[in-house]
């Protein structure tokens, strides 16, 4: 693809070439010039028909890049300012993910820290009805409902920590079994 200094460059030597030439046959002996080239049968025939033809050729050219060139600037400017518009949405979702990451996490760990201390309570309160460890007391019924009452995902991320709290209140209830019965 030619650029337009390129093309103003070919125009110009053309310019020249066709001054020269004329300069050339106004001063040349054209009836000589024509016996030369009638001798020589292996020279292609060109004329100013073919020059035109060559040059019209040629304009056409010119025009069909230069639209080419002018519709991808325009593909390419919309597509920066599309790449743009993403890059500002994604670094918007991103804040927003990383806050509600934030606020879902310190959720969780609130969660998780009530737990733990309404496990510490139950396990300092002497006072547990000798049933218990057989059964489900309020408390343990108060813990499964919020666990159940958490998003999926959460429940998921903290089913282990669950698992082990209900292990660990089953074994409580059968040291506690194990201690009550021996008195």
């Amino acid at each position: 693809m030619l650029t337009g200094h390129e093309i103003n460059d070919v125009i110009e030597r053309l310019r020249v070439w066709l001054i020269e030439s004329n300069e050339e046959l106004e001063s040349a002996d054209l009836e000589a010039i024509a016996e030369k080239l009638g001798q020589r049968s292996d020279l292609p025939q060109v004329g100013l028909i073919e020059i035109a033809e060559a040059f019209t050729a040629l304009r056409h050219e010119i025009k069909l890049q230069t639209k080419d060139l002018r519709n991808l600037q325009g593909q390419i400017g919309d597509g920066l300012s599309r790449l743009g518009e993403a890059t500002t949405a994604l670094n918007t979702t991103t804040v927003e993910v990383e806050q509600q990451t934030r606020r879902d996490t310190l959720s969780m760990v609130e969660s998780l820290l009530d737990m733990d201390e309404a496990l510490a309570e139950a396990i300092t309160t002497q006072q547990q009805p000798t049933d218990w460890p057989n059964s489900r007391h309020p408390l343990v019924n108060e813990l499964q409902a919020e666990f159940d009452r958490l998003p999926a995902w959460r429940r998921m991320a903290s089913k282990l920590w669950q698992d082990r709290v209900m292990q660990r209140k089953a074994d409580y209830g059968r040291d506690l079994t194990a201690n009550h019965s021996r008195y």
